[in-house]
């Protein structure tokens, strides 16, 4: 039985091909360059589209204030190279910062950029798939003072995140309650 080899317009390669099966020979498909080039782009399209919708689900979960997101290290200005250098540098090796618990404590006066590099990393590990907690202590602790069940909530989302980013930390009244849960938070 003769079978005709059919080629692609595109490339020019066989996109079919005769086979023995058993003794039988058969007619089969097979993929030419640019059909395996477009299966492996659709392949890539997909992947960025499970990665954009992992990133909205994460960020969903973990941001507690929209103004956090506007924070990247494409919106740098420079001026603290160290810091920005640090901050890149943890992102980079984020798996080995879990890993032997280290984190970043950020101080300084007013003005100092301290929300928008911890923003930087959040959003930078978001886009990498990594759960991130990012919120302002006086806005937990304000939820906490409620003892409702969506303070329950925040404990529990606030501990399922593998980065908790705590900004405003210290700048709520001292009192016991707030040492309390500062405590368990942190532990």
């Amino acid at each position: 039985m003769g079978y005709e080899i059919t080629y692609c317009e595109n490339c020019g390669e066989q996109n079919t091909m005769v086979i023995n099966l058993l003794g039988v020979d058969r007619l089969v498909p097979c993929l030419c360059s640019c059909k395996r080039e477009e299966i492996k782009k659709e392949k890539f399209e997909e992947h960025q589209k499970e990665l954009e919708r992992r990133m909205t689900t994460l960020i969903a979960q973990g941001l507690t204030d929209k103004e956090f997101l506007k924070n990247t290290f494409e919106k740098d200005n420079g001026s603290n190279m160290k810091v920005f250098n640090v901050c890149k540098k943890y992102v980079e090796k984020w798996e080995e910062m879990k890993r032997e618990n280290i984190g970043i404590l950020f101080y300084g006066d007013v003005g100092r950029g301290k929300t928008f590099y911890a923003s930087c990393i959040a959003n930078e590990l978001f886009k990498n798939g990594v759960s991130v907690c990012i919120t302002s202590f006086p806005k937990v602790i304000n939820k906490l003072m409620n003892f409702t069940e969506e303070s329950k909530l925040l404990v529990e989302k606030v501990k399922s995140q593998s980065l908790l980013v705590i900004d405003d930390f210290g700048v709520e009244r001292e009192t016991e309650f707030v040492l309390e849960q500062m405590f368990q938070i942190i532990d």
